[in-house]
């Protein structure tokens, strides 16, 4: 899920103070409203109440003057211009006063404004929500923006997320069109409401046509590319895919290089597909990464390079990527130039420890070894319980043999017959009749 943060929120506000000084900051004469309700002040009188103004700048002292006789888009402008020190110092203990009285006079812009100070810090998050909203359904189109994005925030309730599905909703229909990723991402997903892939198409379909938002254009092209919500079309897919490919998009690199590589939507073009991989690579993506060393290590769309392939799945396995771990490991254990068992061994286990099975299993493969001494044992049993644990009754079946004969653990029967059983639920049929008792005659 795509937010994004309350930064533009600001922006917001110093274009309307820029926009409000150079068309709308001009003296209003003052119109004779008729008779003063109960306890209303006469101009006078509030002209009276009116504090020092503490500006040199005159027009500054005109805002001052205009707010303090409860104007509230001269409250609002007055706030906007402290918040953003354009015609003076900034002065966000000022700006927050100015802006709430403006909001508190309902001007929306005013709610905003406060939406966007408060915004500012996680633990006001909530006050910022509750302007925002106030803001949204006095028309402001940014507010709704601007509240829906702070409610995709962490708590991710039900209730918040259905909160938050409403007010996008609205923004992206008021023409904010960054709004249209997130609710894009609501309708696919089933959060804050059913699942409505159409809506969703149409939403990432309004977001990238409109400001050609990168991730809304990557998220409908997955939509054409498998028919979520709209036909499938792959060759609008790649369509998508390039554009934003060509403007770094890292995900998109990787998504047209695997439609290439399959010849989906395109005739299959390995080498394209490779330079494809490549470039995500290059700009950081994990899976890029892999691939190309893959495609290296293969020789897909790029002659054999043992060297290469080490270089680019090491980029991966640096980053905790198991499947680049157990790659990297295999092309030290079978190059024929950079082979080093000891190295091999190591990648092995640094992606047995991420929970990748294959590389458990062969490991386990390579512990069932019979000139293992007792420390070699008592690995063999450390990684035969994390390959047993993530579903391989092999291995299963292997730690209940360590444990049958007391190898790199005490003998256990209970334990060795517990694990068999289990082997032989999941399918391994070599456990089913394995025996265990107490007597030692087996060892």
């Amino acid at each position: 899920m795509h937010t994004h943060p309350a930064k533009p929120l600001l922006r917001s506000v110093w274009l309307a103070a820029v926009l409000c000084s150079l068309i709308a900051c001009r003296p209003n004469e003052v119109k004779d409203t008729g008779a003063l309700a109960p306890g209303e002040l006469t101009t006078a009188e509030k002209e009276s109440k009116i504090p020092p103004c503490p500006e040199l700048d005159r027009a500054m002292c005109h805002l001052w003057r205009e707010c303090h006789l409860d104007d509230k888009v001269r409250c609002f402008q007055l706030g906007a211009l402290y918040l953003t020190g354009k015609r003076t110092l900034p002065n966000p203990q000022r700006a927050r006063t100015f802006l709430k009285k403006a909001c508190e006079m309902k001007e929306p812009r005013g709610c905003y404004g406060m939406g966007a100070l408060l915004a500012k810090k996680p633990k006001t998050f909530q006050d910022a929500i509750q302007y925002l909203t106030q803001a949204c359904e006095m028309g402001e189109a940014q507010g709704c923006a601007g509240a829906g994005n702070l409610l995709l925030r962490p708590p991710r309730t039900p209730s918040r997320l259905q909160q938050a599905r409403d007010i996008l909703q609205q923004a992206c229909a008021r023409g904010q069109h960054l709004s249209c990723t997130p609710l894009g991402h609501l309708y696919a997903d089933a959060l804050g409401g059913p699942r409505d892939l159409q809506a969703s198409t149409r939403a990432f379909q309004q977001a990238c046509t409109r400001i050609q938002q990168p991730d809304a254009c990557f998220y409908l092209a997955i939509h054409h590319q498998k028919g979520r919500g709209t036909p499938r079309d792959p060759a609008q897919a790649i369509a998508l895919y390039k554009t934003i490919c060509d403007k770094g998009h890292a995900n998109a690199c990787l998504n047209l290089g695997v439609m290439y590589a399959q010849g989906d939507g395109a005739p299959q073009n390995n080498e394209n597909a490779f330079l494809l991989f490549r470039q995500a690579c290059q700009n950081k993506l994990v899976q890029g990464c892999l691939n190309t060393g893959l495609a290296y290590m293969r020789g897909i769309g790029t002659p054999v390079q043992w060297e290469q392939a080490a270089h680019h799945l090491r980029l991966g396995c640096t980053q905790k990527d198991p499947q680049s771990c157990f790659h990297l490991a295999n092309v030290y254990l079978k190059s024929p130039t950079l082979r080093n068992d000891n190295t091999g061994h190591k990648h092995l286990k640094q992606a047995c420890f991420l929970r990748h099975v294959p590389a458990c299993e062969q490991l386990n493969q390579l512990y069932e070894l019979p000139t293992l001494d007792l420390e070699g044992y008592e690995e063999s049993a450390f990684f035969f319980r994390k390959s047993c644990a993530l579903g391989q009754p092999r291995s299963c079946y292997g730690l209940g043999l360590l444990n049958k004969y007391g190898r790199g653990t005490d003998p256990n029967c209970t334990e060795a017959l517990k694990l068999f059983r289990l082997a032989c639920r999941n399918g391994f049929s070599k456990a089913c009749n394995a025996q265990c008792t107490k007597k030692k005659d087996d060892e």
